[in-house]
């Protein structure tokens, strides 16, 4: 979920990145959870830890790294040690009413935002486990806006890239979306909106390759494209339009696609055209 502003000092070196995946339900059996993962969690909330009794039990296991460019090689790192249990996994949550979700945690000044990339790997993970994908983000400019001129204006958009791709012609038919041809890659790209990141920003866009998923999916295999989907944010400030990101079900999209995902995020820009 996102935030803004938390008044965080900037340091250098690069961002700190932290990356989590949580297991979470009204209860969780936390020692039958452990021996179905074969991984111990790194924080565990139960009855007696908890702020509101209304608030679900979670097993978490999380790592993080301090001065990175990327999350490349820390999600990887995550991607292999649940990769294994995936599928033993996804069959309790599925039948104790247990929810997951990836969430990556980003500090970073803004000028120096990381390489946020999730590799199609981790997104057939994510699609195997059901799990939502959230992304935390806290990004400072080296300036602070004044407080009488600061306000939340963001735009956003999602692009698909086929890559590489010759000729757009029968891809737009598969795929039902209007492309454009730019340096060997088919791409379609999205309108600039005002709307948050979220889930629906998520479903809303891909839902037209729902039902076409295992198409495109064959059509770029045997042609040898790769497919990425690319957000894109420009802020005019610091504030951070991420409210969440892709639940279940846009992950299970892009996970059929065999799709990888990126954010690009760039803050103090001007913003000053209408949509």
């Amino acid at each position: 979920m996102a935030e803004s502003r938390p008044g965080v000092p900037v340091w250098q070196g690069g961002a700190d990145i932290a990356a989590e995946f949580t297991f979470h339900a009204q209860h969780v059996d936390f020692e039958e959870l452990t021996a179905v993962a074969g991984i111990q969690p790194t924080k565990t909330r139960g009855p007696a830890d908890k702020r509101r009794p209304e608030l679900p039990d979670g097993w978490e296991y999380r790592r993080s790294l301090r001065g990175c460019d990327s999350t490349r090689g820390l999600l990887d790192e995550l991607c292999d040690l649940f990769t294994p249990p995936a599928a033993a996994l996804a069959q309790y949550c599925a039948a104790n009413s247990v929810e997951s979700l990836l969430t990556v945690y980003v500090h970073s000044p803004a000028k120096q935002m990381p390489e946020l990339y999730f590799s199609e790997w981790v997104i057939a993970l994510c699609g195997a486990l059901n799990a939502g994908i959230d992304a935390d983000i806290y990004a400072y400019l080296d300036d602070e806006p004044d407080e009488d001129d600061w306000e939340p204006v963001a735009r956003t958009r999602m692009c698909v890239e086929f890559d590489p791709c010759r000729e757009v012609g029968e891809l737009e038919r598969i795929t039902g979306m209007p492309l454009t041809w730019e340096q060997g890659k088919a791409v379609f790209e999205g309108a600039w909106s005002a709307a948050l990141v979220t889930d629906e920003f998520f479903t809303q866009r891909l839902a037209p390759l729902e039902s076409r998923a295992a198409a495109v999916r064959d059509f770029c295999t045997d042609h040898g494209m790769t497919i990425h989907v690319r957000v894109e944010t420009r802020s005019k400030d610091d504030w951070n339009p991420m409210a969440g990101g892709p639940g279940s079900r846009g992950v299970a999209i892009m996970a059929s696609l065999g799709a990888s995902l990126s954010y690009d995020m760039r803050f103090g820009e001007d913003i000053t055209s209408p949509l």
